[in-house]
């Protein structure tokens, strides 16, 4: 069981003695996801579950307010308890495949995201592959593909903390592949377009530009000026493809489309993406290297030179005194301090 634990953000603001809990829960047969919110005074617990083939979800929802009593120990028992009889829920009723895609152009790569509990049926046991797909959809498929789970507290008008899709997008955000509108709505309900679907997995590989790659699709100039490296990173990586020339940034994307490119996105990451330790002056002399994933500077004192880093720069354990000096050194992520190295 994995456990994350993070604050409660409301209007801007942190409600204190309010705690946000999201399990994790593996068996030999089934997922079982739950999120909860406990706090002091409970009002009510909602229990929503929806059973999906090999995965179960569950969201337990501890709405609170002040000046009734409530007793968080029970609620705990509660919890242990739901667990158990989802856990023999989904054992005895897990069943054997969609019905509406063995045939399906799609089918590979829905059934390699079915494996991983990552590909969930849209209406009893319907995949319902030429239907499009929503921005709080594909962002549950990314997460549960890749396993992402860290999130952060986020806060939109369209998305109260009880929505189905919160969860999924906390981690999303986190993850630093998704982004809300101006107007302070993330639109998780939404359908997906080609173009938004290769800004998301461009931001999640964190993919390199590739100049000059859309340019023989005969839409070229339909594709959305804030979209275009985006889509010419993901033309070149191979994981977004065409249909007869055509692009189609602005087409909706059909679920089917979304499994292919979620299963592409996966064998791109196993076969690019690697994190890097270096505790040593590292860099070439003359001419630039590039790392495809994240890299971890365990040690002071060091030089990193003519590096394109497409990943994060982290520094872990290297307080006190001393230097970590860049020269050259791109950096397509994020740049910060860790206290320590997870195992």
């Amino acid at each position: 069981m994995s456990i994350h634990r993070g604050g409660v953000r409301r209007g801007g603001v942190i409600i204190k003695g309010i705690d946000f809990y999201r399990f994790l829960i593996y068996n030999p047969y089934n997922t079982v996801s739950l999120v909860f919110l406990g706090c002091n005074y409970v009002f009510l617990l909602l229990i929503e579950g929806v059973y999906m083939r090999k995965t179960f979800n569950i969201s337990l929802l501890l709405r609170c307010f002040r000046g009734a009593g409530g007793d968080f120990s029970s609620v705990r028992r509660l919890f242990f308890i739901v667990v158990f009889i989802v856990g023999f829920f989904s054992q005895v009723h897990a069943s054997a495949g969609f019905g509406d895609t063995e045939t399906h152009w799609a089918n590979e790569y829905i059934t390699r995201l079915e494996s991983l509990g990552a590909a969930l049926p849209k209406t009893g046991n319907l995949f319902m592959p030429d239907d499009f797909i929503t921005r709080g959809e594909f962002c549950e498929m990314v997460n549960l593909s890749f396993g992402l789970s860290e999130y952060t507290e986020v806060y939109y008008s369209d998305l109260p903390l009880d929505d189905y899709y919160y969860p999924q997008i906390a981690v999303a955000m986190q993850s630093g592949y998704l982004t809300g509108y101006e107007d302070l709505t993330v639109r998780a309900y939404d359908t997906l377009t080609r173009a938004q679907a290769s800004i998301i997995v461009a931001r999640l590989l964190r993919l390199p530009h590739a100049p000059g790659a859309a340019e023989n699709f005969t839409d070229f100039s339909d594709i959305p000026v804030w979209s275009l490296a985006a889509v010419e990173s993901v033309i070149a990586s191979g994981i977004m493809q065409g249909d007869h020339g055509v692009f189609g940034a602005s087409d909706y994307l059909t679920r089917a489309q979304a499994a292919a490119i979620v299963s592409r996105a996966l064998d791109y990451g196993e076969t690019l993406y690697s994190s890097l330790i270096i505790d040593s002056d590292y860099g070439p002399a003359d001419g630039v290297e590039t790392i495809n994933g994240d890299v971890y500077v365990a040690k002071k004192d060091i030089v990193l030179q003519n590096l394109i880093i497409t990943g994060d720069l982290v520094f872990v354990d290297i307080s006190g005194t001393g230097l970590v000096q860049l020269k050259n050194v791109v950096v397509y992520g994020r740049i910060y301090v860790e206290d320590r190295l997870d195992d």
